[in-house]
């Protein structure tokens, strides 16, 4: 229907106001409003779009750009509903759309200042939630809540920037970061030092610190060993615990000690030549009463004895070294010998008479090495010649001698002992025996003939007749007193005969009946004469002092007759002139 409204003041103060209108029948349609972002972040804006009807109106707000339209722009700061009215069909149809505004992300950026190059660089956001992007200088990126930097540089310095998400929301965030350059620092000049010397305390203005390199014995300190060093430049370097500081590095020079060692010499002979000593080192000074001033040994003019040689090597590691040594006489053998004068072939014997048990020896006869024995050595002279006889020498310590003797031995031709007889072949019956010297190149005879002794050149030697043989020697002696000697046993034979029959047959038949010796070419008046006949038991059955008379088988001469049997006989003669007895034995048979 129509309706009409009077409005008037509370106050009654102004003039009542007629509003007509008509209420018409709702013809009802449905309206919507479409967004572009129901989510948005403060600050943004959205597009409202109403759709559904034709004629709209927008509730007034002062995020809207317009207030009529389909479509209509909001930039709301906080979330707000947003209402539109449609009111062609002559009704008013409504419809509304909420639109959530999100606040922007809030953090505060820091890190661990001050950073000096070498540390780390720790980045901190005071926000821990959201999406978080780190970017930064050369390159850096990260995605860490609080990324760290190890061992920065100075390229890392600079602006850090953080993309912060919340909600959809971004927000960016920026740190600027400086990174400190270390401050340099210095230590205190030391060296160069020798291995053997005392440890040093080194010294920085930034202490304290670490110390370290070779020959540091206590880091914290920076006690310097220069014997737990090496030759050459030691790199040394203090790290200071100020800030920001730089290392400092020191080189610390150990020069080596001098190589004074003079090489060791064997031994120095007085006829050496002269000897220059050798050293590790060059450059040094020569001293002592065994050198010259430019390391030279000269024997020949020092002389035997003990001497010393000192060099040395100056500056501040210089050292030195001492030699000692000995420069030995020569030895000077002498020579003798058993015998100068000799008859050949003679073994001789060389004698070194002042010999050493550390000599060693070399004996020559004529120019012909003989032997090497330093004590005694046997020579056989076998020339007729003197000879010249020379004796070299090596002692312990290597040095040399000599001694040469001239025509010390001589050989000369020995005796030949040698002699005669006259007669050559003597008998029994001769009266004596010429022995005639034959020997050569003797001087002295000497006869040794049965026990007696003669020295002159014949010797007639006296026979007895009883003598079967004669036994002599003839020792021929030269002037020097060699000797040859040869002896002979001459053989003097009976010049008589003795026979004896072994069997008789004593049976008066006028043959063969006497048994007895048959006597020749002896006198038998002047003989000493005795024939005996024993039994086989021993008993004597004749006895007889003639040699004429015979035995005829009886006993002791009488009228007994021994038995038919063998019988034992003995004959006993002394010559005329002989002092000894000569015997006969046999046996005879008795056949009847």
């Amino acid at each position: 229907g129509n309706y009409s409204v009077e409005i008037s003041d509370l106050g009654q103060c102004g003039s009542v106001q007629n509003f007509s209108f008509v209420v018409l029948q709702n013809n009802s349609i449905n309206i919507n409003i479409s967004a572009s972002s129901t989510s948005i972040c403060e600050g943004e804006s959205v597009t409202l779009t109403a759709n559904g009807g034709s004629n709209y109106t927008w509730t007034s707000d002062p995020t809207l750009n317009n207030t009529s339209g389909s479509v209509v722009i909001a930039i709301p700061n906080i979330t707000t509903t947003y209402t539109v009215e449609d009111n062609s069909s002559g009704c008013i149809n409504t419809a509304t759309i909420t639109i959530d505004v999100n606040n922007y992300p809030i953090t505060t950026l820091s890190y661990n200042a001050p950073v000096c190059e070498g540390q780390n660089l720790n980045l901190t956001s005071s926000t821990t939630t959201g999406n978080f992007l780190w970017s930064g200088p050369n390159g850096f990126s990260s995605v860490l809540t609080s990324p760290s930097l190890t061992n920065v540089t100075q390229n890392q310095a600079g602006n850090y920037t953080l993309q912060l998400t919340q909600n959809n929301c971004t927000a960016n965030f920026t740190l600027p970061v400086i990174i400190d350059t270390p401050t340099p620092v210095t230590i205190n000049s030391a060296g160069p030092f020798c291995p053997n010397d005392g440890s040093v305390d080194l010294v920085s203005a930034a202490e304290p610190g670490v110390w370290s390199g070779t020959g540091i014995t206590n880091t914290s300190s920076g006690i310097f060993d220069p014997s737990a060093a090496n030759i050459g430049n030691n790199n040394i370097v203090f790290q200071s615990n100020n800030y920001c500081t730089a290392p400092a590095s020191l080189v610390i020079s150990i020069q080596p000690i001098g190589d004074a060692s003079i090489t060791p010499i064997g031994n120095i002979c007085e006829d050496s030549s002269p000897l220059q000593l050798q050293t590790i080192t060059p450059g040094g000074q020569w001293t002592g009463n065994g050198v010259t001033s430019a390391g030279v040994v000269q024997p020949a003019m020092l002389g035997p004895g003990s001497y010393q040689g000192i060099y040395t090597l100056s500056g501040n590691c210089g050292t030195s070294d001492i030699l000692n040594f000995v420069i030995n006489s020569n030895p000077s053998p002498s020579i003798s010998v058993s015998n100068n004068q000799v008859c050949i072939p003679s073994e001789v014997q060389l004698n070194a008479s002042n010999s050493s048990s550390s000599w060693q020896c070399e004996w020559w006869v004529d120019g012909i090495l003989v032997g090497t024995n330093c004590n005694n050595q046997d020579f056989l002279v076998d020339q007729l010649n003197c000879i010249n006889v020379q004796l070299l020498v090596t002692d312990g310590a290597g040095c040399a001698g000599s001694n040469i003797e001239p025509n010390l031995i001589c050989g000369q031709m020995p005796p030949v002992a040698s002699f005669t007889s006259n007669p050559e072949k003597p008998v029994a019956t001769d009266n004596a025996i010429e022995f005639i010297d034959l020997s050569s190149n003797a001087t002295t005879l000497l006869w040794e003939i049965q026990g007696e002794n003669f020295t002159t050149p014949a010797v007639e030697y006296p026979i007895t007749g009883t003598e079967e043989s004669i036994q002599l020697c003839l020792t021929a002696i030269n002037a020097i007193g060699c000797e040859d000697k040869t002896c002979k046993i001459i053989n003097i034979p009976d010049d008589y005969g003795v026979y004896v029959p072994t069997a008789f047959t004593p049976n008066e038949d006028g043959y063969n009946d006497g048994f007895g010796p048959v006597l020749y070419n002896l006198p038998l008046d002047e003989l000493n004469y005795e024939f005996a006949i024993y039994s086989r038991d021993g008993e004597q059955v004749f006895l007889s002092k003639n040699p004429k008379q015979k035995w005829h088988g009886n006993k002791d001469g009488g009228n007994v007759y021994v038995l038919q049997d063998s019988y034992v006989w003995v004959l006993q003669l002394n010559l005329p002139g002989a002092d000894e007895r000569k015997i006969y034995r046999g046996d005879v048979k008795i056949l009847r």
